[in-house]
């Protein structure tokens, strides 16, 4: 127990050392000797929980977004049908990091490691684990075929991270320069590609992508170096006056409100899916 705490110490430090030189220096700039000499751990104990500089980085850009998901999570609540507004939430929040000033430290190393493929690695990594739990919860159909197409939706997704940096002066240009109008559409995009992984119907998509923007409007988000994020929502109890999942009566239909409208949308929840191998009837 003192030889696994001894260890996981060791990692963190290495970890916030890392970090510290990231923000100072940038990721392209910082070495993995230089890692080592500022924690003062050898290169073969940085080597034992790191492979590669890249392996780092990630494991800092899967701890910013686990962190963030905790944090949003815990303001929107914990009902069902929330977790998958959450992941939009957080979508929101990575293209406001990968759009964010050109003289900030840590939306430059989020961009450089977007643009380095190790954001995609994460997404997709992550991505491929939410569908299985979804899969376990009955939310998707367990079929080879929808695997092998949420798969490649994954991939599509992730690899498409760098394209926010590209097309970022485009869309600006477009909205004739405003900010707000530009990320907006850029979120939204990502949002609505995310419930298109799911293979959620359209009107559900559109709900819960409306859903995300309205909580991310008033969430206030604290970013403290490269990991540390605080989430709170002043306003909670005026937006469930506009935007909530209701559950009916009906323990299997879940009920969407949009904020764009007053309509409701019913989502199934609870359906028997194929056996392997036969195709999904959605």
């Amino acid at each position: 127990m003192v030889s696994y705490k001894k260890s996981e110490l060791t990692k963190e430090l290495i970890m916030n050392t890392a970090s510290a030189l990231f923000l100072e220096k940038g990721y392209t700039a910082t070495t993995v000797r230089e890692i080592c000499q500022a924690s003062g751990i050898s290169v073969s104990r940085v080597n034992y929980h790191f492979s590669s500089k890249a392996d780092l980085a990630g494991e800092i850009c899967r701890t910013l977004f686990l962190n963030f998901y905790a944090e949003i999570k815990k303001a929107i609540g914990s009902e069902r049908g929330y977790s998958m507004v959450a992941e939009a939430v957080s979508l929101r929040f990575l293209v406001d990091i990968l759009i964010g000033e050109h003289d900030n430290p840590a939306s430059k190393f989020y961009r450089d490691v977007a643009a380095e493929g190790i954001l995609a690695d994460v997404f997709t990594a992550g991505d491929q684990a939410l569908f299985s739990r979804l899969v376990e919860a009955d939310y998707l159909p367990s079929t080879l075929q929808h695997e092998k197409k949420l798969g490649i939706y994954a991939h599509i997704f992730a690899y498409s991270l760098p394209a926010v940096i590209r097309c970022w002066e485009q869309v600006l240009e477009q909205c004739s320069n405003n900010r707000d109008e530009a990320k907006k559409i850029m979120q939204d995009t990502f949002a609505g590609l995310f419930m298109q992984m799911l293979d959620l119907p359209h009107d559900a998509q559109k709900a819960m992508v409306d859903m995300s923007d309205a909580y991310y409007r008033l969430i206030r988000v604290e970013l403290t170096g490269l990991t540390d994020v605080k989430v709170s929502m002043p306003f909670m109890l005026s937006l469930k006056d506009k935007v909530r999942i209701v559950e009916s009566t009906a323990s299997n239909r879940v009920r969407l409100k949009s904020s764009s409208d007053r309509s409701s949308i019913e989502l199934d929840t609870d359906y028997t899916p194929n056996p392997p191998g036969e195709n999904s009837s959605s």
